[in-house]
């Protein structure tokens, strides 16, 4: 699993080792940590189930969608008080 300090933005920390990632990639993993039945096990990719790997894409496309909505409320916010937050500089 990706393990990394809360709140440390450094993207290099956050990289997993060399031997995790398949060959190639910069992201896709030889295993991932899933949950079968009530244990958390190691799979490796080429053994995910059709279910599965549709659960991973589900779970990576939302996590990007919630940091899309994120960035674009960020820029929301900013632009209804960039008067304001321009006068306190």
């Amino acid at each position: 699993m990706d393990r990394h300090v809360a709140g440390d933005g450094d993207r290099a920390s956050k990289k997993k080792p060399a031997g995790v990632l398949m060959p190639g990639f910069e992201y896709l993993q030889r295993a991932y940590a899933l949950k079968r039945g009530r244990h958390l096990v190691l799979v490796p990719t080429q053994c995910l189930t059709p279910a599965e790997f549709e659960a991973l894409l589900a779970k990576f496309d939302a996590s990007l969608s919630d940091r899309w909505t994120h960035a674009r409320e960020l820029r929301q916010w900013r632009r209804s008080v960039s008067t304001t937050l321009d006068d306190k500089r």
